[in-house]
C-alpha cells in the first residue's frame, strides 16, 4: 500500500516480502501447500494469504501470525480484504 514492498506468492509454498530496491524484508512465510495470492491489508500491516492447502491466512508484516487459518472445503484461489480493513473474502 505505500508503494516500498513488494509481495510474492509462489508455487513453492512459501510468501515472500521483498522491497521495491530487490531486497529481501523477511525470511520466506511457509504453508502445506502452494501458496496462490496473497492481499496486503489496506493499511499496510497485515497479509492474507491463499493457499491450496484449503486456508487462507493472516499474517503480520514481521511474520507473525494474526489468528488460526481459516479454512475452507477446497483450495482458496483468491483473497481480498474490504476498503476498511475488517473483512476477508
Amino acid at each position: 500500500p505505500d508503494g516500498t514492498r513488494l509481495a510474492i506468492a509462489s508455487l513453492d509454498k512459501t510468501m515472500m516480502v521483498w522491497t521495491v530496491f530487490g531486497q529481501w524484508r523477511r525470511k520466506p512465510l511457509r504453508h502445506c501447500s502452494a501458496v496462490l495470492m496473497c492481499a496486503w491489508s489496506p493499511d499496510g500491516t497485515r497479509l492474507a494469504i491463499a493457499s491450496l492447502d484449503k486456508t487462507m491466512m493472516v499474517w503480520t508484516v514481521f511474520g507473525q501470525w494474526r489468528r488460526k487459518p481459516l479454512r475452507h472445503c477446497s483450495a482458496v484461489l483468491m483473497c481480498a480484504w474490504s476498503p476498511d480493513g475488517t473483512r476477508l473474502a
